[in-house]
């Protein structure tokens, strides 16, 4: 399960990185989370932020 978890993680990188026009929430469903509280804690347990600080980060 973990390793699902950590593809969709790196999933999620690449889409925050590439793609303004996505939002974060429409990233988390493209990359199989059913809510943005689920994807923003999954994201968090693995990279120790959220996707948004992360989305700052990298700009």
């Amino acid at each position: 399960m973990l390793l699902v978890f950590f593809y969709y993680y790196l999933l999620a990188g690449r889409l925050i990185s590439s793609n303004d026009h996505l939002t974060l929430e429409a990233i988390g469903y493209e990359v199989g989370y059913n809510s943005k509280s689920t994807f923003y804690a999954a994201f968090r347990k693995i990279k120790d932020t959220t996707p948004a600080l992360y989305k700052e980060k990298i700009s």
